[in-house]
């Protein structure tokens, strides 16, 4: 499909310590891999923020630091909201990364299964490192 629009595509198989050295240098233009935006504390800030570990795209906008800076000194996230739909509109008109997959994922478990998490920022880590938090309840006899 890419190739219809004239992008010529190599794909390569690595490991996810190679990706993470290479994407932030420039030395790889994409990759997928199993990498989750969110948790407990879902601030743009180390995926767009200039030279933030997890900004692989290398974006940089003196506005939106300036704006992520701002939003990670206030507690209240209805007063931080106006400063993320900021950063969130400049994002979308500059698209300095494209994401080509997003996955639906769905866990479906036994009604006994209790202690599961609930919340919208759930993700993989916080799900699997939790799983300590689960248990059974009994069977009824």
């Amino acid at each position: 499909m890419f190739a219809a629009v004239g992008v010529e595509m190599k794909l390569a198989e690595a490991p996810v310590s190679a990706i993470l050295e290479a994407l932030p240098k420039g030395d790889m233009d994409a990759s997928l891999f199993n990498w989750t935006y969110g948790g407990l504390a879902p601030d743009p800030g180390d995926t767009l923020i200039t030279g933030g570990a997890s900004n692989f795209n290398s974006y940089s906008n003196a506005r939106v630091d300036e704006l992520i800076k701002s939003g990670l000194q206030i507690v209240d996230p209805a007063k931080r909201q106006p400063i993320y739909k900021e950063i969130q509109k400049i994002v979308v008109e500059e698209v300095p990364m494209l994401y080509l997959q997003w996955d639906d994922w769905y866990n479906v478990f036994n009604a006994r299964v209790k202690g599961l998490p609930e919340g919208p920022l759930d993700g993989f880590g916080i799900f699997f490192n939790g799983l300590h938090k689960f248990w059974l309840d009994p069977v009824e006899s």
